[in-house]
């Protein structure tokens, strides 16, 4: 059984702000698989999707964000 890989996007715009060091790892693709040798690496200039939170999580945060609206009021 063959597995498809996922590639992740170079985004220029994460890109811009990178130090030069990483360009080596960078140069030639645009595309990046997580087998890649150095994706971790290059990972924070890569668009990876956010992992999704719990309903606990999202719950949480909106509760906070209340308090806070709550308090400034």
């Amino acid at each position: 059984m063959m597995t498809e890989k996922i590639g992740y996007k170079l985004n220029p715009n994460k890109l811009k702000k990178a130090p030069q060091s990483i360009l080596p790892y960078v140069v030639g693709a645009f595309y990046y698989t997580e087998d890649f040798e150095y994706f971790d690496v290059i990972k924070p200039y890569l668009d990876t999707p956010e992992p999704s939170k719990s309903l606990e999580e999202i719950q949480k945060e909106l509760e906070e964000k209340i308090d806070d609206l709550t308090e400034i009021y």
